[in-house]
């Protein structure tokens, strides 16, 4: 999560033993229970084979949940935000159907929190029904085969994950799955003039149920599930969620289900977190630019790396500003790997690069910060609105220093 504070997750769903037989293949450490180190090159299949018929656990549980949580990563041994080691945490039930174990598997990726256990465990069925194909790190493949499950939801069963909660959200089309009052603050010190991203390094259900924790002591506007765009609202729009630090007073927080180091996690989630942004830009008179659409690691004082290298800044940009119509002159660029800056100076956040010559649409342009390179020098800089930032007219491939016909920004 986007937080930076210590997480204390309950996990009560399923053995303790499971946890370590499954977290073996591995040779990861569970905080549940003492895992033993598997032997170098032991099957990622067989492991999870060996944990099903040794605990009671069904393998294709075990594959769509840890395929739900880390697309099967151990993510070298590293703890996820929530304390999370290795691919999973299962523990073991005598009942094997599958279907039954949808109220161990909402407890398990939400004790906090009703709603966002059932959303967790619907998703995890969900994956369930549409088949897993993917490769762990060692290159071994792992798969899924889709099947239709009917999840016996129980204490779950009459949960609203619908319209009630969608009703009381402020963005139409976000469920409403409110913060722990004690985990973000009352009102507003500031007019709200920035969006910040986020990604959550964990669960969206997790997510949601972290915020819920009195423990927590961090929270965010809004969730974006990866898998299908879905969203949440945790904290109303008025109020201030404690996400980011110096930013938190004029800021809204998006939280993005993922991780950093993986952009698959990323695909299905742009255009319903555009639409969010769109809409809150909209709402707030923000300007659609990345000035005022900023990562957590851009935020003044952060010391988060999120969203990461892999987010994609143009396309999600290009995304938000989608409505409004092409806009800009074109211009032929030159030179390779070329900076396109948040600000029109050359120590602002590089936000986007021109790998090499190419054609860019020129919003506007302006004098900022002086550039001087291969002999030219030059202080005008052109906003590139397809890649959400400015370059230096140095490497816009024309004769004339301040290009003729672009209006000043």
């Amino acid at each position: 999560m986007s937080s930076g504070h210590p997480v204390r997750r309950a996990r009560t769903a399923l053995c303790a033993a499971a946890v370590a037989a499954a977290l073996a293949l591995t040779g990861q450490p569970s905080p549940a229970a003492a895992a033993p180190t598997a032997p170098p090159g032991t099957s990622v299949n067989a492991a999870f084979a060996r944990a099903a018929d040794a605990y009671d656990v069904p393998r294709d549980l075990l594959v769509a949940v840890g395929y739900g949580e880390t697309r099967l990563d151990d993510h070298a041994g590293l703890p996820s935000q929530d304390h999370g080691f290795g691919m999973m945490h299962l523990v073991s039930n005598p009942e094997r159907r599958l279907g039954a174990w949808h109220p161990g598997t909402a407890r398990y990726g939400a004790p906090d929190g009703k709603v966002a256990a059932r959303l967790y465990a619907d998703a995890v069925y969900g994956l369930l029904g549409d088949g897993v194909r993917t490769r762990v790190g060692s290159g071994e493949p792992v798969a899924l085969a889709p099947r239709t499950v009917r999840p016996e939801r129980g204490p779950y069963a009459g949960t609203d994950t619908g319209a009630g909660l969608a009703a009381a959200a402020e963005y139409p089309s976000a469920l409403w799955n409110p913060a722990y009052s004690g985990n973000y603050a009352t009102g507003r010190s500031s007019p709200i003039t920035t969006v910040v991203v986020h990604v959550t390094q964990g669960s969206y259900a997790g997510s949601i149920s972290w915020f819920q924790n009195p423990s927590a002591q961090v929270s965010a506007h809004y969730v974006v599930r990866s898998s299908d765009g879905l969203i949440t609202q945790a904290v109303r729009e008025g109020d201030t969620a404690w996400h980011a630090r110096s930013a938190t007073p004029y800021s809204v927080g998006v939280e993005h289900k993922g991780y950093v180091d993986d952009p698959a996690w990323f695909d299905a989630l742009y255009r319903s977190s555009a639409a969010l942004t769109r809409h809150l830009t909209d709402k707030y008179g923000i300007p659609k630019d990345r000035a005022h659409i900023v990562g957590h690691s851009e935020v003044p004082g952060s010391d988060h790396t999120d969203p990461g290298p892999n987010w994609d800044w143009a396309y999600c940009m290009s995304l938000v500003r989608a409505d409004d119509g092409a806009t800009g002159t074109p211009f032929p660029t030159w030179g390779t790997d070329v900076s396109v800056r948040q600000q029109p100076t050359t120590d602002s956040a590089r936000v986007a690069s021109l790998p090499g010559p190419t054609s860019v649409r020129v919003a506007c342009q302006v004098h900022g910060g002086l550039v001087e390179y291969d002999g030219y020098s030059n202080d005008a800089w052109s906003y590139l609105p397809d890649h959400g930032g400015y370059v230096s007219n140095i490497f816009i491939d024309v004769d004339d220093a301040w290009l003729p016909g672009v209006p000043t920004c």
